[in-house]
């Protein structure tokens, strides 16, 4: 079993630069990932970070899905105003322990992004790649991808969009070097400066991977869901949103839902969710807020897909509900196949939960029931209280997890009883 280790990077931080924060910790739980085994029990581990209220804050911890033990304490330089993103279960440096992807804006001398792949195994530093141009907006911005230059090893992958020019890039680094191995120019008519992006199979069946990439509406502008052939700079398919407005930079894919060969995409648009055809763009299923108006935003703030929770033979999706009428946060799964509410969960003011699901990521099995489990971030929190996240069952939407941040590691503050200590 993996120790708790504190790890400085070796580019950003010296070791013992980093003093012990006493909290509170507010910016705990702010974004959360999927680690894969990083512990080799078979059991998913967990990424939480924790955005930092002070300089001495703001660490990236992977904890372990068996029993809530912090296995890895990352200490990270001040973050800036760009989501942080973090990512893993993908092994790319080839020694069998998935490794950690951790993607921000630092405040270090001046606003920089950087994105900074850790080794799952011993926590060291292999690639601290700086971006060109600055990212400021929600969404899933950067996260490894599958190979692309036929050596085996996964990549990384960072969309940026440059809302000043109305243009943006996917650019793709090797995951083993660390250099820039391609790049795609992506579509931004409306100058956004939210989106995300996630690989899709082969649409056009040249042998490589096509990309999904969302770019955000903002006010005047509708949002738009493209699909691009990722080595032919080919746009295949694009859909513009059913009205304008700024959306949340949630995307997700869920599975072959048509029996076409390719998985479906489920996109957050202005306050809906719509799930689409990923070989065509066919909306298949649209999802909105019961008794809410684009007035009041915050419905499908993020997306996870589920699997099969109602063993009706298609795959399900979780949506979070975060806005200004519901600071506490909501978590539904919906049955993609008739639209049914599976389950429902809502965070609790008494117990300091604001915005659950601020971040929603589907994890992978943690409680053995054979059916993949969400961690929850959360934003924001009572003044001076400590942020948190969770894991809930994506069976049934029950609190499996909760965990809170004492000193420099993670200590878990609630657990069902089927989970072990």
């Amino acid at each position: 079993m993996i120790g708790l280790a504190i790890v400085a990077s070796a580019v950003l931080l010296q070791a013992g630069e980093k003093p012990v924060s006493t909290g509170p910790y507010m910016g705990f739980g702010h974004f959360v990932g999927r680690a894969g085994d990083i512990d080799g029990d078979s059991v998913p581990d967990i990424l939480i970070g924790d955005a930092g209220g002070s300089a001495e804050s703001c660490y990236v911890f992977v904890v372990s899905g068996n029993g809530g033990r912090t296995l890895r304490a990352i200490p990270l330089p001040p973050l800036g105003a760009a989501t942080p993103q973090v990512d893993g279960d993908l092994d790319l440096d080839g020694d069998g322990v998935p490794d950690i992807l951790v993607a921000a804006r630092f405040i270090v001398e001046r606003d920089v992004n950087r994105v900074l792949v850790i080794s799952g195994r011993d926590g060291s530093m292999l690639h601290d790649i700086q971006l060109k141009g600055l990212i400021w907006g929600l969404g899933s911005w950067a996260r490894f991808v599958p190979d692309l230059d036929g050596d085996g090893l996964p990549e990384i992958g960072v969309l940026i969009l440059r809302p000043e020019a109305k243009s943006g890039t996917l650019e793709i680094f090797s995951g083993k070097t660390g250099n820039s191995i391609h790049t795609l120019a992506v579509r931004n008519v409306c100058g956004a400066s939210s989106g995300a992006f996630c690989p899709v199979g082969d649409i056009d069946a040249d042998g490589k991977y096509d990309i999904a990439v969302y770019a955000d509406g903002g006010m005047n502008c509708r949002g738009t869901i493209s699909i691009y052939a990722t080595t032919r700079q080919e746009g295949l398919w694009r859909l513009e949103s059913f009205g304008s407005g700024s959306g949340f930079g949630a995307l997700t894919t869920l599975g072959d839902l048509d029996a076409d060969g390719i998985s479906e995409l489920a996109v957050s648009f202005n306050n809906h969710v719509v799930v689409l055809g990923g070989k065509s763009g066919t909306p298949l299923a649209e999802f909105r807020p019961a008794g809410k108006t684009d007035s009041s935003p915050g419905f499908g703030w993020s997306v996870a897909g589920l699997g099969d929770i109602d063993d009706d033979g298609m795959p399900d999706l979780a949506i979070a509900e975060t806005d200004r009428d519901m600071s506490e946060g909501e978590i539904l799964a919906k049955s993609v196949l008739d639209g049914r509410e599976l389950w429902r969960t809502r965070g609790s003011q008494e117990d300091d939960t604001w915005r659950l699901g601020y971040q929603l990521v589907a994890l992978g099995d943690i409680n053995g029931d054979g059916i993949t489990d969400l961690v929850a971030g959360t934003w924001g929190a009572k003044a001076r209280a400590n942020g948190l996240a969770q894991v809930h069952s994506g069976k049934d939407g029950k609190l499996l997890s909760q965990f809170r941040r004492r000193g420099d590691e993670v200590v878990v503050t609630r657990r069902d009883s089927t989970i072990p200590k």
